[in-house]
């Protein structure tokens, strides 16, 4: 060999191309150069370095070339190997990457590059079904067990973002930032094909025909946002426990329990019936178990538990609707509305957004828009007073199922024992109901809905006692729901009651918002009847004049007065007076007004009034009130 007796080289073999074959076949580079400089200066001494010199920079040329042709077939060959992490068998092409139990590294003739020191990949890519957009799947591997995260595609696209990584425990910063991004998007380049894409979401419930989180080929994928939602819902402790619970709170028919779970369960029918959310209302003072009657609604889906699936009533309005957003199908169930911010008490205008079943538009950075936030479910209340008052809202109203606890609690003395048999076991029922309604249909449960419809729209035609559509058809869709759960998951042959589902609906009179306005203000003309009708004897604040015409009593109202009651109440002044017009409800006006000019106590100069007109009631005046008897007068609780 010449590189092994350079003493010994003459003019001709210290530029043979052998030579320099030998001194490239030398790995350790800091050898190779000791050779070449020792060569170099014995050709120097031969008088031929300069021949020497040319050849050895050909010869450099080639030598890296042919390392870069090695190079790059060893990158396609190069495939993840995480077998001494467990049963991860997974092998995806890596490029120039090494990935393996050490790391992430990569070699070069600058040195070695270290993208991450545990073992990491992109797993899948989630394309959201509503926004198009695409989210990555990253499984990792750290301290001794395989983790994933699902994050958006750009966090993982530039050096700034995917530092962010390092909040999931991944080894992510600012000096292996630029190698992480690299490698990542190496690999699913290289694999375009092999990683796999799946359709997501970030919804649950119905999406396409298909029901999250009980069905595989959709993936939620806002988990990180949610976590503690998404946890909620699974199956924890004995299916056999809660059913006997659930079963043996049924007998006793009480309207409490059963209109609560066929709320719980009927949210998931009111996609496929296309109906609008509305809201069922449980009400009733402290201590008469609306507390754990929610809980035993909320375990039909998952975890009844504080900080589980019941939402904080503390909660902000915004926060409650990314809430409803995500549960889209599934109910929303709120404890104590009392504790809700920024309420007072009338919680009409949260009451329409809600049942809109969409949030309002907002823009973003760009000027454009977000995607709207929407839901189809059954939204679950409950308070120590009604959510109904007597000035909200007509459209309000119509969307509330109103249920007053009786006089008996709930669950007698057994409520501490419910919640804790329910705190352990939950989450089965909801998956047994949902696949009741895949196996019967769309078409199935819709028949089902429009003959309690029809039902409904009947018995109030027989009675006379008209209700509102908006009430019928989420009465409709509580009891289908009430007779596939007892038909289908408790067969016991307990069914809420027909007739009294039906008086829980509000007929036209309880609901129209004109027709409240206008007992409103026959209430305040009474409470305050001392200012009507000056008495120097007594002198107040004058309202207007009473005076009787026929059998009927017009009330002369000061404009002024009347439009700070209707504003107090809650309702709109002009609106009421074309409808108290339209069912001559105001006494004589000129001109196609709602007023006219009157002299109210004496005062010379006139003033613009409302006659509203108070009917004689014949039936109240011929009504058979019953006497009480001396009895009857000492069991009451007051002298």
């Amino acid at each position: 060999m010449y590189i092994e007796n350079v003493e010994q080289l003459n003019n001709t073999s210290v530029l043979d191309e052998q030579l320099f074959i030998e001194l490239f076949d030398i790995d350790d580079e800091f050898v190779r150069e000791q050779k070449i400089q020792s060569i170099q200066a014995k050709a120097k001494s031969l008088g031929c370095k300069s021949q020497f010199d040319a050849l050895l920079k050909a010869k450099r040329r080639e030598f890296k070339s042919k390392k870069r042709e090695v190079m790059e077939r060893d990158k396609l060959s190069n495939v993840t190997d995480f077998s001494d992490c467990g049963e991860n068998m997974v092998q995806l092409r890596t490029g120039a990457w090494t990935a393996d139990a050490n790391g992430i590294r990569a070699w070069s003739e600058r040195g070695t590059t270290v993208a991450c020191n545990h073992p990491i990949y992109p797993a899948r890519l989630l394309r959201n079904a509503e926004t198009g957009k695409c989210k990555i799947e990253l499984e990792y591997y750290t301290r001794g067990q395989w983790r994933r995260v699902i994050v958006d595609r750009k966090a993982i696209a530039s050096t700034n973002s995917i530092i962010q990584l390092a909040d999931h425990g991944i080894h992510a910063n600012s000096e292996n930032a630029k190698a992480l991004v690299k490698y990542l998007a190496d690999v699913e380049y290289l694999n375009e094909f092999d990683i796999k894409e799946q359709r997501s979401s970030g919804k649950l419930g119905w999406i396409d025909g298909v029901f999250l989180p009980y069905d595989s080929s959709i993936v939620f994928d806002n988990e990180d946002n949610l976590r503690s939602l998404v946890d909620s819902i699974q199956e924890c402790g004995s299916r056999k426990k809660w059913f006997n619970l659930a079963l043996k709170l049924r007998e006793k028919r009480r309207m409490e329990i059963l209109i609560y779970l066929a709320a719980a369960l009927g949210s998931v029918l009111v996609d496929p019936v296309g109906a609008l959310p509305f809201i069922v209302d449980l009400w009733g003072d402290t201590g008469r178990g609306k507390t754990v009657a929610l809980m035993l609604a909320a375990s039909i889906w998952g975890n009844p538990n504080e900080g589980g699936y019941i939402t904080d009533a503390k909660a902000t309005i915004t926060a409650m609707e990314i809430r409803m957003n995500a549960l889209n199908s599934l109910p929303m169930m709120i404890d104590d509305m009392a504790q809700i911010k920024n309420q007072d008490d009338d919680f009409s205008g949260l009451v329409y957004k809600w049942c809109a079943g969409h949030g309002k538009d907002r823009s973003n950075v760009t000027l454009g828009l977000n995607k709207q936030t929407a839901w189809q479910n059954c939204i679950l209340t409950n308070a120590e007073r009604s959510l109904v008052t007597e000035t909200m809202q007509a459209g309000a109203v119509n969307r509330i199922i109103d249920v007053e606890i009786g006089n008996d609690p709930i669950f007698g003395d057994e409520g501490n024992q419910v919640a804790n048999i329910l705190r352990k076991n939950y989450g089965f029922a909801g998956r047994d109901f949902v696949e009741t309604i895949r196996i019967l249909g769309d078409e199935e449960i819709r028949v089902r809905q429009k003959k309690y419809y029809d039902a409904i729209k009947d018995r109030a035609k027989e009675l006379g006692e008209p209700k509102e559509e908006k009430q019928i058809i989420p009465m409709s869709i509580l009891l289908t729901a009430d007779e596939l759960a007892e038909e289908f998951l408790f067969k016991d042959g307990v069914r809420m009651d027909f007739d009294e589902c039906f008086h829980l609906l509000k007929g036209f009179g309880e609901v129209s918002e004109h027709k409240r306005a206008y007992n409103y203000i026959c209430d305040e003309i009474a409470v305050n009847s001392f200012r009507f009708n000056y008495d120097d004897e007594r002198p107040t604040q004058v309202w207007g004049e009473r005076n009787k015409v026929g059998k009927d009593t017009e009330v002369l109202i000061i404009g002024t007065v009347f439009t700070k009651l209707m504003r107090d109440g809650g309702f709109q002044d002009k609106a009421f007076l074309a409808w108290a017009q339209k069912n001559n409800l105001l006494g004589k006006t000129s001109g196609g007004r709602f007023k006219r000019r009157a002299r109210i106590s004496g005062v010379e100069d006139p003033t613009w009034c409302v006659p509203l007109l108070i009917k004689y009631d014949e039936e109240f005046e011929n009504a058979d009130f019953m006497q009480a008897t001396d009895a009857d007068m000492k069991e009451l609780p007051f002298e």
